[in-house]
């Protein structure tokens, strides 16, 4: 199918509309014509038509821009300053290169397939022309590549080289085929500081592509992204927010669907004062899968880190947390009794006195209907969540009880079940028992939530180094190949090379049965020549 892009080839590209390469797909798309369509990810609009969903496919080309020159010029014979030269360009981010590299060059549009511009280049029409590598090398044409510019000196937008597939909102099929394909994103908790912060939230942010991150918090955090990662500042503070919430929400849910590892770093825990719900409602309505790492609140820097503890034996048993500001004002409003009584109450320690407790709740003048949740092994593998109502609940939790696993209990109108996560993944939710060795009992378990299951280790594996191997190993020169069976054994291997103090030159060429054990041998400077095409073991090796 075409597009007024395709066919339309005198308007120059700098002033045409957003869905000039989509419009004619769209329709087909909104019609019923078609299921989806597949697009150059740069080419689609920064706000897609209503009822149009869309996401970036895994498979890229190089993103980079490229000189190509007509049949014998060649790079050697451009002057320094472009004088003489017409270079055909086709946005505006190339123009300005081409103004910083060939001030003196005549610059034109240029417009058409891949062939015609070649065809148009190779007649005279042209010198040089400035195109994406991606495009090219779909087409068979990276011979025609003189030089690659660098991302330095040419930013290439965002999607050059990634296909992206739209489809109709709603469609569920093409929604799963999409969440076999995403990350979930990652709501994480900064803490209070980086002393604080959790192993689960270094983690997310140590393999993050991109962090959306808040004010109130420790940047030093930020220094565990990856080097290629993007930071953004989406903070707000009182008087002056960096964006609305609602485009920071619209970031994060098309960062997903560009299939970013994306992580939503939150000052202190992201569920009190964070706006959580309203960032997480955005993804419910788009089933995109997510999950959030909670973290230590200021709440409880400022109270037990500094003595002044909500609790004390004999002093108090419990306590309330709330913002004397409503939301959407900056104004001070006053907390009413009213308000103060139909907030939600946490019982710890009360899972076997549940007939007891509904029995105080009612006495303290909450109904029968009003919603309580017991909350049993909170944040484990072995979490289980039992709603009900004041009236219901003591019956509901009884094939839970005894149980060994702590139990807390909510009771308001914040405890509905309604509120809880729903999960979106291929997975949501199911248990996935990991009986792996620990040497890729990590990859497992990140593998697992990647689709929004929950990890249930039980390693079976224990991998021990047979002491033997030692002495074969101080002979290991004599060989013309070692072949190394797995990343556990590339862990022994390189132990064993450290403890004998082995000279690395005289290491023979190295073998592995796949991708994963020659990252590990990687991480101690050691390359392997031999790495299977495809697949892993023994066969993939050999062929």
């Amino acid at each position: 199918m075409s597009s007024p892009g395709d066919r339309d080839k005198s308007m120059d590209l700098r002033q045409s509309d957003d869905d000039f390469f989509t419009r004619d797909l769209d329709e087909a798309l909104l019609d019923g014509r078609i299921d989806f369509a597949v697009h150059s990810a740069k080419d689609l609009p920064p706000k897609m038509r209503d009822g149009i969903d869309f996401f970036f496919l895994p498979w890229a080309e190089d993103p980079r821009d490229v000189l190509v020159l007509r049949e014998g010029l060649m790079l050697k014979d451009i002057p320094a300053d472009g004088k003489g030269l017409k270079i055909g360009i086709s946005s505006g981010r190339r123009e300005k290169y081409c103004l910083a590299r060939f001030p003196e060059a005549d610059q034109a549009s240029v417009r058409g397939t891949i062939d015609e511009r070649i065809l148009k280049l190779d007649s005279g029409e042209y010198d040089i022309l400035i195109l994406a590598a991606a495009g090219l090398s779909r087409l068979g044409f990276a011979d025609r590549i003189s030089e690659y510019i660098s991302t330095a000196e040419l930013a290439p937008p965002e999607g050059q080289g990634v296909l992206a597939l739209t489809f109709r909102t709603g469609d569920e099929i093409v929604r799963l085929m999409r969440n076999f394909l995403l990350h979930p994103v990652t709501f994480a908790g900064a803490s209070v500081s980086l002393e604080t912060a959790s192993l689960g939230t270094v983690n997310a942010l140590k393999n993050c592509d991109i962090c959306f991150y808040d004010s109130l918090l420790d940047e030093s955090l930020l220094s565990f992204m990856p080097a290629s990662a993007k930071g953004v500042y989406t903070g707000k503070r009182k008087g002056g927010h960096s964006m609305l919430q609602k485009e920071i929400s619209e970031l994060i849910l098309n960062s997903a669907k560009k299939l970013y590892r994306t992580v939503r770093l939150k000052g202190g825990d992201p569920g009190i004062f964070g706006r959580l719900a309203e960032e997480t409602e955005l993804l419910d309505s788009a089933k995109i899968p997510y999950r959030v790492i909670p973290a230590v609140s200021s709440l409880n820097a400022a109270t037990t880190g500094s003595g002044l503890m909500l609790t004390r034996r004999g002093l108090s048993r419990g306590f309330a947390v709330m913002t004397p500001r409503r939301s959407g004002s900056d104004a001070f409003e006053a907390v009413s009794n009213e308000e103060i009584l139909a907030m939600p109450r946490v019982f710890f320690m009360a899972s076997s006195e549940i007939p007891a407790l509904c029995g105080n709740l009612r006495d303290s003048g909450l109904s029968q209907q009003c919603p309580v949740s017991v909350i049993f092994a909170a944040g484990t593998q072995n979490e289980s969540i039992v709603s009900s109502t004041i009236d219901g609940i003591a019956e509901a939790v009884l094939p839970f009880l005894p149980s060994k696993a702590p139990g807390i209990v909510i009771a308001g109108a914040n405890a509905d079940a309604k509120y809880l996560f729903p999960r979106h993944g291929i997975l949501a939710g199911r248990k996935v028992l990991l009986t792996c060795s620990e040497a890729i009992m990590e990859k497992a378990v990140a593998a697992v939530r990647r689709f929004d299951g929950i990890p249930c280790q039980l390693p079976l594996i224990k991998l021990k180094a047979d002491r033997n191997a030692l002495k074969k190993l101080e002979k290991l020169s004599s060989y013309d190949v070692v072949i190394v069976s797995s990343p556990a054994a590339a862990q022994i291997f390189v132990s064993f090379l450290r403890e004998l103090k082995f000279d690395y030159r005289k290491i023979p060429r190295i073998a592995v049965m796949g991708d994963a054990t020659a990252e590990e041998l990687r991480k101690a400077g050691l390359e392997a020549e031999f790495i299977p095409e495809r697949g892993n073991g023994s066969r993939s090796l050999l062929e």
